[in-house]
């Protein structure tokens, strides 16, 4: 019987940032081509396109492709934004705050996951 194997794509310091494909965008490197979330159920929908592209084969393409992803610098190009939401109180003052991450991709590791 095959063993259950899962492959995730999570941020390397924030363990509950997860990588998604955002499959209708191509274009350059400064593309919105991937995009971060902490919804583990939304990272599985997104995993694999209607015609079998999977977010593991296009990571890798991304990640190898030095000339597009990465500038003459060494620094990725590529990013992974999410929009952190936190409730704030402070000295009275009341309210919600947002910060957008922009995290390069090649700060994203894969995690697989095997039945045992």
């Amino acid at each position: 019987m095959e063993k259950l194997e899962l492959k995730i794509y999570r941020h390397k310091i924030y363990k509950d940032i997860y990588l998604i494909r955002n499959w209708c965008v191509c274009g350059s490197p400064e593309a919105n081509w991937f995009k971060g979330t902490k919804n583990i159920k939304e990272y599985f929908d997104n995993y694999e396109t209607y015609d079998g592209k999977t977010l593991d084969k296009e990571y890798e393409e991304r990640i190898n492709d030095k000339s597009f992803t990465f500038d003459k610098d060494g620094k990725c190009r590529t990013t992974a934004d999410i929009t952190i939401k936190k409730d704030f109180d402070f000295d009275g003052y009341k309210g919600k705050l947002e910060k957008v991450l922009r995290l390069p991709i090649n700060e994203f590791e894969c995690v697989i996951l095997r039945e045992d």
